[in-house]
């Protein structure tokens, strides 16, 4: 279940049926100030909608907060480690990779592509590098699923991802990922869009 996606269309959906049950009901509003009133809550749940998506991202409103931008598609190279335990057959990189980030302001999803296999994350998080305060840093656990004909030798497997952020839209991302499988190695992320 996507919950922001369902949270915003219940509040919609409450904002809508506040304003139309207002307006139904007869209700005499005499004053324009009356008017505005009764449409706060409608107004306030259409700007916390529009902040969420899209707002956030504007330049005057960015600078209020310290949230990085880091939405879209990432052209990504995977080094494993020489220590990673590979099973023979196995892909030992570098490996070429896809990182799609889906970003609002409250919510965060990593999809990682190989020509092999997908992985999406299931927990987020971007927090401050120590006392930085341009530095941020992104971790994330996953679940990779692999194709059916390489399970063989690469099983469906969990794991997790710390990114270092550098500054309000990074145009590059580094970091480090390690898994169950007992695998370890070097990300690097540019920004393909």
């Amino acid at each position: 279940m996507n919950t922001p996606k369902t949270i915003r269309s219940v509040a919609i959906a409450v904002g809508a049926v506040w304003t139309t049950v207002l307006y139904m009901s007869g209700i005499e509003l005499p004053t324009i100030g009356q008017h505005i009133v009764a449409n706060v809550p409608t107004a306030i749940v259409v700007l916390t909608i529009a902040f969420d998506l899209w707002l956030w991202k504007l330049p005057l409103i960015n600078k209020t907060h310290s949230k990085p931008r880091i939405g879209g598609t990432w052209t990504t190279v995977i080094t494993p480690h020489s220590d990673s335990h590979i099973p023979e057959g196995g892909n030992t990189g570098p490996i070429a990779a896809e990182t799609i980030i889906e970003q609002t302001y409250w919510t965060l999803v990593v999809t990682m592509k190989t020509s092999e296999s997908e992985s999406v994350s299931r927990a987020e998080s971007i927090a401050p590098d120590g006392g930085s305060r341009t530095r941020k840093v992104l971790t994330y656990t996953y679940t990779n699923s692999p194709q059916i004909a390489v399970q063989h030798r690469s099983p469906i497997h969990v794991g997790a991802a710390m990114l270092t952020i550098n500054g309000p839209r990074p145009e590059t991302m580094n970091g480090i990922y390690w898994t169950g499988r007992l695998t370890i190695g070097d990300l690097v992320l540019t920004r393909a869009d």
